[in-house]
């Protein structure tokens, strides 16, 4: 069996856990794997990949896409500094064509559309190379390039011999430049085995709430992102709690005032706590911290509300189906292609708290509403983002690439 080059942009995050549940799908199935990633802390996710791969490889990736958020000055430091560190480019496209060398690769996967460099590698060591998109890229998207839209397009497409989205979402940039047609959509997958009930989440929600009958309604995001919008689900709290005070909110992901690290992020998270606090949420609203078990946090949830409106996939969302949980999420991005309107959940468009605040309450009020939800989002789950669906089309795809 071949031996793939598996290019990582980050050590943690959904992406990454997309990337490791598929090379430990892949894996038995014969595919032998290497990895590549930017040079990062230990943590849960690098002790995962260093089990399923033969070798792991720190490598400077420097992203090639514009950081329109930050100042100039900040701006021009940052790519200079990131510049320096990969040779201007020349360095990291040497040192990751001569791993493929030197590893016996047969075949490159790069997991990101943010870094270049392997995709010039893989062209100059002569190896296929398969471009794996997961963000939302172009014009007024998250993800803003130097080069224009037709042009960022074509980039992918000549420099792989196949471009694969994770979502319609991901792949619009193509639709919008004519180019639809030479990107497959192949959504991530997770094991449903994996997602069911235990003494894990038994435990959990024993710490959560202050009795068996109370419903727990969840958010799991960082809070280091004003891109998920928790603002949205403190503001509904408030809301469902006028009315509805045996609710237990509870907010799951890393946090700079709990946590530590993150510090870029602190005033974040404290606007949070500020507006809470104002709200007058008290103990009703939980924050967690970072918890690495997921599927005992989606099987102690009652209820996933997912604001983010600018997600290219929303593996959480996906998540909770797969442990039978209703999904209140948003209507536009990834999510609004993994939830069905009033079949495993219910799409909101907006921030109006009114909005989100119906249908968390409808769920919260009705047990046999949010049963007959979720068990229609496990069976979608079953049908479209299983992790065995996922790593047959990876591994079809695979195989038509290395017999051309």
């Amino acid at each position: 069996m071949a031996r793939v080059l598996f290019v990582l942009n980050s050590a943690s995050g959904g992406a990454t856990r997309s990337a490791l549940d598929l090379i430990e799908a892949l894996a038995p199935r014969g595919w032998e794997f290497c990895a590549v990633l930017p040079p990062t802390g230990e943590g849960p996710d690098l002790d995962r990949l260093r089990r399923h791969t033969l070798s792991i490889h720190m490598v400077p990736l420097p992203w090639w896409n514009r950081n329109y958020r930050a100042r100039p000055l900040r701006r021009l430091l940052h790519w200079g500094w990131r510049s320096l560190q990969s040779g201007f480019h020349a360095r990291t496209v040497h040192r990751v064509r001569r791993l493929i060398g030197e590893l016996g690769i047969d075949l490159v996967h790069t997991n990101t559309s943010l870094t270049l460099d392997p995709a010039l590698a893989a062209r100059r060591a002569r190896v296929p190379h398969v471009w794996h998109l997961r963000e939302q890229m172009g014009n007024g998207q998250l993800f803003r390039f130097w080069l224009t839209e037709p042009l960022l397009a074509r980039t992918f497409v000549s420099l792989a011999d196949a471009v694969v989205a994770n979502s319609q979402e991901t792949r619009r940039l193509f639709a919008r430049t004519g180019l639809a047609s030479a990107v497959q959509v192949v959504y991530n997958g997770v094991r449903l085995q994996d997602f069911v009930p235990s003494s894990a989440a038994a435990e959990l929600r024993r710490s959560w709430c202050e009795g068996h009958d109370q419903v727990v309604v969840g958010m799991v995001a960082h809070l280091t992102s004003r891109m998920k919008r928790h603002d949205v689900f403190v503001r509904l709290a408030a809301k469902v709690l006028e009315t509805e005070p045996n609710v237990r909110f509870v907010v799951v992901g890393a946090d700079p005032e709990r946590d530590g690290g993150y510090r870029t992020k602190l005033e974040y998270a404290r606007d949070l706590s500020q507006l809470a606090q104002r709200l007058g949420l008290g103990d009703r609203l939980l924050r967690t911290g970072a918890l690495s078990d997921v599927p005992a946090v989606m099987s102690a949830i009652d209820v996933l509300v997912h604001p983010s409106e600018r997600e290219s996939f929303g593996r959480v969302a996906v998540e909770a189906m797969a442990a039978g949980k209703p999904v209140v999420g948003a209507a536009t991005g990834g999510v609004g292609e993994i939830v069905e309107d009033g079949v495993t959940g219910f799409t909101v468009a907006g921030d109006d708290p009114e909005a989100w605040t119906r249908p968390v309450l409808a769920l919260v009020r009705d047990p046999m509403l949010r049963q007959s939800l979720g068990t229609a989002g496990h069976q979608r789950v079953a049908e479209r983002f299983s992790l065995d669906v996922t790593a047959d089309r990876i591994e079809t795809l695979y195989r038509e690439v290395l017999s051309r």
